[in-house]
Formats: structure tokens, sequence, C-alpha cells
């Protein structure tokens, strides 16, 4: 099954050249059946049903919102970074320092999100830890030696080091996963009707936070490290110039076999945020209060521009356009 290298002249075609070969059985290059594995089936190595179903669901789970992470790992790092630089920087101003017009420029420097399309980042650590046991699985269906022991402790290893969450060996169980059906989004952000083989209802939760956007970041790591979950979310900035406030959203995409009601799926992400009674700790209780504020302050200043809004429709003066009839029969505006 090993993909081989080509080293001479007269060893024929190297992998892929010419249409010779798929590519190695794990190969993402390949969407659908796998044509190399539906050979091998056909010609009676049943057992490579389990390696075509595995990679099946790869395919499947790789273009999954729900196992994607927000962020590729490169543009994670340089905000985490920058949040750093940017803490460094503030803790060199003088705490009396006085600024002639704070809120000014506490609005103007505030951290927006920007994230103007979809485009996610690796599969997250609940999507790996899924895909590697039912690979573990499947050695032991087949008696394929699959993953060699030391690599399974490699990639341990990694999660810890990449994403600072210790998952033991002994917490690995070998099963075959239920999965729903992927949820497929577009570029800009709308549901993929024709991809998705989901079933389940799509539920969106907005969240307001008085958070600058390297924080939100942070603060979002820190609850995937805590729950060992993810629940992918499009960042947004909710601003308001002329009363000079600005703050972040975040908005979850929930859609779980049983999550049927969207009461059901604000209570799954505020509970995957910390914001459970008996639960809470400083730092998710203060990120409550933020949201409970921002989002008390958001409502009022939409419907004070809304009745502005009204009040400017109501107020215009109403101008009568008479219709005239011109001599070929036809209507036209007298203006």
């Amino acid at each position: 099954m090993n993909c081989g290298s080509k080293v001479s002249s007269q060893q024929g075609n190297s992998c892929g050249s010419a249409g010779s070969r798929a590519g190695c059985w794990t190969c993402g290059m390949i969407s659908g059946n796998d044509p190399m594995l539906v050979r091998h089936i056909e010609e009676g190595k049943s057992k490579y049903k389990y390696l075509l179903d595995w990679k099946n669901l790869m395919l499947r789970m790789r273009n999954d919102i729900r196992y994607r992470e927000v962020l590729p790992r490169q543009q994670f790092n340089k905000k985490i970074k920058e949040l750093s630089l940017d803490r460094a920087e503030s803790n060199q101003i003088g705490l009396f320092e006085l600024s002639e017009h704070p809120y000014l420029e506490q609005y103007e420097a505030f951290k927006r999100a920007e994230y103007d399309e979809y485009a996610p980042g690796a599969l997250t650590l609940e999507g790996r830890k899924i895909l590697l046991e039912y690979l573990l699985f499947i050695q032991e269906r087949t008696g394929y030696t699959l993953i060699q022991e030391y690599e399974v402790e490699a990639i341990l290893d990694c999660w810890e080091e990449l994403d600072g969450i210790k998952v033991l060996r002994s917490e690995l169980n070998p099963k075959q996963p239920s999965y729903d059906g992927e949820l497929i989004f577009y570029p800009d952000k709308k549901i993929n009707l024709k991809e998705t083989k989901n079933p389940n209802p799509v539920f969106y939760v907005t969240v307001d936070l008085k958070m600058e956007e390297g924080e939100l970041y942070e603060f979002m790591k820190e609850r995937q490290r805590t729950t060992r979950k993810s629940y992918f979310f499009f960042p947004s900035s909710q601003d308001f110039k002329e009363e000079k406030i600005v703050y972040n959203s975040l908005t979850f995409v929930v859609c779980r076999e049983e999550v049927e009601t969207s009461l059901q799926a604000h209570e799954v992400i505020y509970q995957w945020l910390g914001w459970v009674y008996g639960e809470f700790t400083e730092k998710t209780k203060k990120m409550a209060l933020n949201h409970l504020i921002a989002s008390a302050i958001g409502e009022g200043l939409v419907a004070r521009r809304k009745e502005i809004e009204r009040k400017l429709v109501v107020s215009m003066p109403k101008i009568e356009i008479p219709l005239i009839e011109q001599e070929d029969g036809q209507l036209c505006l007298g203006i």
C-alpha cells in the first residue's frame, strides 16, 4: 500500500503519474471512493472496506465546520503574539498618565475582530481524536498494522505541545464513531445546502464581549483546553461611531443531534463558556457580566437609531408627482 519512489527510468511511472495510481490510502487528494481501495476490495480484500470507510470519514470531516479551527494556526499565533506585545507596551505606560480624551483614544485603539469570510484552520483536536480512535478500532478489527505505538505517543505529545491539551494513552478508546453528516459552509459564511448532509437544525448564538480581538481568541482557546470541546464561531465588531462605543461579538454555530431549539443551543454555549451556576470562576463571571452589559448597551443604541430613522421618515415632506399621459398613450412622471 506504500507509495513507492521512482529511482530510474526503467521502473515505470511513479505514484500518480499518467493516472497509474490514486496515491496512498490516506491521501486526501482523492475525493469520493478511492479507486485504488475500491479495486482491492473488488479483488477480494474485503478488510480494505474498513480503510475506505475511514478515509471517506476523514474527507467528510475535514470540510465540516464543527471540526475546524476558527483560524489557521499561524494566524492565531500571530494574534496572540500581538496581544503579548500590546500588554507589554501598556505595562510601560505610567498608571497616573491621564489622557485629554481617554474615551476617544480607547475607541480608536480598540482592536476590532475582522473576519470577512469563512477560511478556517486545521481540524480541531476533537476531530483528530475521533479519527485516531477510529483508526485504532480498524487496526484491532483487521489485524493490519496501521499505526505504531510510538506514533500514537508522538501524536499525543504533539497535541499537548501545540494545543495545550494533554490526552493520556489510556483515554483513547478504539471505537467506530457515530457520524451524523457534514455541515459545509461557503466562504461567504452561508450554508452550502448542496454539500451539507447533516439533517439537524443549525442555530446561531451571539455573545457580546468587551474584549479586544487577541483577548477573544486567547479566551476561546482557554475554553477549548478546559472543556476539550470546540465550537466554531464567526467574530465581528459592533461599532457605534457617534457614541464612541465599540465591542466585539462571537456568533457560535451549533448543530448537534440533541439540540432541537434555540434555547438549548444557548444553554450549550453558555455551559461551554463556563456561565453555569456553580461552575463560575472569576474570569468566566467577568465575561458573563461583560456580555450582559455590552448586549444591553448595544440593544439600546440600536433601538435609538431605529427610532431616529423612523422619525426622519415620518418628518420627510410628502411630494406628490403627477402622472402625465403623452400623445401616444404612454404614462410618465411629471417631474
